[in-house]
């Protein structure tokens, strides 16, 4: 569960005088208000390859409406019915 993401990614960027050179750059937090509200601030980063500014962003959103609230699942099973 995280309702507190942000991504880091690598862009390449030209920096005179040595030219084009890789930079990890951050995009801005994204939150959920009512999910923080109701767990308090669970926070997560994306670390991300090199790709676009809006390509971490979309990532990161899918993220945050996949994973801002808890989700109940099996943790395991027992194949005895009595015992479960």
């Amino acid at each position: 569960m995280a309702n507190a993401l942000r991504s880091t990614y690598t862009a390449l960027t030209w920096t005179p005088p040595s030219g084009y050179t890789y930079q990890t750059k951050w995009t801005p937090w994204a939150i959920n208000a009512q999910s923080m509200a109701r767990y308090g601030r669970r926070e997560q980063v994306l670390e991300l390859d090199a790709c676009p500014l809006a390509t971490a962003i979309a990532k990161r959103d899918t993220t945050l409406a996949t994973f801002a609230w808890p989700w109940s699942r099996a943790i395991g099973s027992t194949p005895d019915p009595a015992t479960s």
